[in-house]
């Protein structure tokens, strides 16, 4: 089995990862974000998480094409 945890949340865009990162800030049960410019976060992978999605939605195509 493939897992994929470590994507964690591909599919938030930058703002709404500052709206997290700011609410959690001071809870202990959260560790502390290093290099993270809340003023202005980036959208690294954008590009990456559009290519996953776009091949996941082509194999779920694909497969339910073969069973069909």
């Amino acid at each position: 089995m493939i897992s994929f945890e470590y994507l964690k949340f591909p599919e938030y865009n930058k703002g709404r990862l500052a709206h997290e990162a700011r609410r959690d800030q001071g809870n202990p049960k959260v560790p502390n974000i290093e290099n993270f410019d809340f003023d202005n976060p980036l959208n690294r992978w954008r590009m990456h998480r559009n290519t996953f999605f776009q091949r996941w939605i082509n194999f779920v195509t694909q497969e339910s094409r073969n069973l069909g």
